[in-house]
C-alpha cells in the first residue's frame, strides 16, 4: 500500500514510498520498472524538485535530499518537532 507519490517533472521516473521503503521507479512504454530502492520506512511524503534534479523524503521528524540520477543522498534536514507531514 502506497503512502506517498510524486511524479518526476519529466513524467519518466515515480517515486513511491511504502511502509518499509521509499523506491524510485522508471516509467517505460509498457510497464514501470524499479531504479533503485531507499531504506527509508514509511515515508508518508515525498516530492521532485521543480526542475526534477533533487528529491525530499520524509524520514519521521527528518527531510532527506537525494540528487535524482545518481541517488546519492545530499542532506539531511534535522530539528523538526513533530513528523514531517508536508513537503512542497
Amino acid at each position: 500500500e502506497p503512502y506517498s507519490i510524486s511524479l518526476h517533472p519529466s513524467g519518466f521516473h515515480i517515486l513511491v514510498g511504502f511502509s518499509n521503503n521509499l523506491c524510485l521507479f522508471n516509467v517505460l512504454m509498457d510497464e514501470i520498472k524499479l531504479c533503485k530502492e531507499f531504506e527509508i520506512k514509511s515515508c508518508n511524503e515525498c516530492h521532485f524538485s521543480n526542475g526534477g534534479h533533487l528529491f525530499a523524503a520524509a524520514d519521521g521528524s527528518d527531510i532527506l535530499i537525494y540528487q535524482t540520477y545518481t541517488c546519492e543522498k545530499i542532506a539531511k534536514l534535522s530539528g523538526h518537532t513533530g513528523k514531517v507531514t508536508s513537503i512542497n
